[in-house]
Order: structure tokens, then sequence, then C-alpha cells
């Protein structure tokens, strides 16, 4: 209550020094998002795809954070996590920050997302339903929570494709679903922290040496920018087109799993992102690891051959 006082009397103050300035709300954890997705679906009657998305969602949170993110199976027992002490407080302050947005005292939602890529489909299902049509979605933190990481290298990093694969689809479904920015945390590991392990996955190394994962973000701001990105959400193929120009950069990956085919061209260049194109006339087979093609066509006529 006090809160919504708060940013009632901030927001007009704002206003009256600039009527142009654009308020945006203080941002909620992750967790507490994620605890929003699954008592809407609950409200709603939608037990099984409330456990579907707890599951998801929480994938690498279970059990982190003792009775507030337990496992379950079966609704009855989601609906004793969400009455939990600190969830409950996550809900009402979710609900507070809602009651601002709808009455249009601030003018942009700010996300927070870091969780497996299997929560993003319900968190944006979440997003539309839950916010006023037409209100910018900004997402301020994305980024990798996984305690249990498996370390591969001298940062304990865990295995670096993988990661940046997962970067690579969170990051372009976001966009895909409507976000309009997308800002990366952390930028570096730093091996210093109290956890004294890598829980959230940097694009940096310590020493400032930008990981695979950090060039394919970088590859993602450079198709970005001045672009026009249309989700790719029809056919075989998910994930994100960028045209501009006449050329086409695509973030795609099978929509089912299997291998999904992409044929030769002498224009189509392909390669994991963040890693340097491969040759150019050779057909690419595109499975559940995204895969950045270029083009110098649209990005429509290019999926016009897909089979």
């Amino acid at each position: 209550e006090e809160y919504e006082r708060l940013v009632r009397a901030a927001a007009a103050a704002i206003r009256s020094a600039d009527p142009d300035a654009q308020v945006v709300d203080s941002g909620i954890s992750s967790v507490a998002y994620g605890m929003g997705v699954v008592d809407r679906l609950l409200r709603t009657g939608q037990d099984a795809a409330a456990l579907a998305a707890y599951q998801g969602y929480f994938a690498r949170r279970i059990g982190t954070r003792g009775r507030q993110i337990p496992p379950v199976s079966d609704p009855a027992q989601l609906r004793q996590v969400l009455a939990e002490p600190a969830n409950a407080r996550n809900l009402a302050f979710l609900a507070a920050t809602e009651r601002l947005l709808d009455a249009g005292t601030v003018h942009v939602r700010q996300v927070h997302f870091y969780e497996h890529v299997d929560g993003v489909a319900p968190l944006l299902e979440y997003l539309r339903s839950e916010t006023p049509a037409g209100m910018p979605i900004e997402a301020w933190e994305v980024g990798q929570f996984w305690r249990d990481a498996a370390g591969t290298g001298s940062t304990g990093a865990g295995d670096d494709p993988a990661r940046t694969a997962e970067l690579v689809r969170v990051v372009s479904s976001l966009l895909a679903g409507g976000i309009r920015e997308v800002i990366w945390l952390p930028l570096a590991y730093n091996p210093n922290n109290q956890a004294g392990a890598e829980v959230r996955y940097g694009l940096l190394d310590p020493d400032g040496t930008q990981r695979q994962a950090g060039r394919a973000f970088t590859d993602l701001a450079a198709a970005a920018r001045e672009a026009t990105m249309t989700p790719v959400s029809e056919g075989p193929l998910a994930g994100l087109a960028f045209d501009r120009a006449g050329q086409s950069v695509l973030v795609v990956w099978s929509r089912s799993g299997g291998p999904v085919t992409v044929p030769a061209a002498p224009d189509l260049r392909a390669g994991p992102p963040g890693v340097p194109p491969s040759g150019v006339g050779e057909p690419v087979v595109v499975g559940t690891d995204p895969v950045l093609l270029q083009a110098d066509r649209p990005s429509a006529e290019v999926l016009a051959t897909v089979r």
C-alpha cells in the first residue's frame, strides 16, 4: 500500500516536470512472475496447465528455496505453495503493480526472467492477459539461474554452446512475443561471489574475454538494429526473423525437435549464433538448437523454401 502511494506521488511529480516522460514500474523478481503465472492459471480453472507451468518455469529452482519452491505433484500442493508467506507477498506486490498499470500511473511494464526456456511461453501468455493493451513491455533483467550447472571450464560456467543455445532461444522468444527491449544480466561472472560458483550465466569471462554467449547476444543486437522483426510462427520452424534493406537474418529452431532442412542457395549462410557462419551452397539441417541464417533476400522467401 505504501509502495502504491509512493508511485502515484512520484509519477505525478515526474509528469509535472516533463509531460512526455515515460514512467516504468519498479520491476519484480523472476520468481514472483512465475508465481503469478501459476496463480492466474489456478484461478481460471486450468489446473493441469498450472502444474505444467510450475514444473517448466521453475525447472532449475525446485528445491532451492525450501518451502517457497518445493516439488509438487498436484494442484492442491500448488495452492499450498502459493500460500507460503514469501509467495503470498510476491503475489500481493504483483497485484499492486498491475493496479498501477491498469490505472495508467505507469507507462511501461518491466519484466525480470531468469528461468528455464520452457518458462517463456507461460510467461508471455500471462503478460498478454494481465497487461493493458498496447502497453510496452521491457525485460530489464534476463538471465539463467542454474545452481547445479556442471563446470567444464576454468570458471565452472558449464557447457558454453548449450548455455548459448538457451540464451538465444530465450531472447528470441521474448522479442517474438512482443517484448521490445531485452537486457541480459550479468554481463560477467564474478568468481568471488558469495555462492562461490556461477549461478547466473554471464556473457563474459572474469577477465573480460567474450564467451560464445556474448558473441551470440552481439549477433542478435546487430541483426535487430534498424530491422523489422517478425516472429517465425508457422511451419516447421520457430524463432524470429530480422529484415533490413532486402536482406534477412533468421534465428530459428525446429518446432517439433525433429530435423528440418533449409535448402541450399547461393546467398545462404548459416551457423550457430556466436560462431562465424559456415560456407555457402549446402543445405542446412535445423534441430532443437537455434541456427542463425543470413540471406540476401527477404526472410519470407527463405522460409517459403523450408521443408
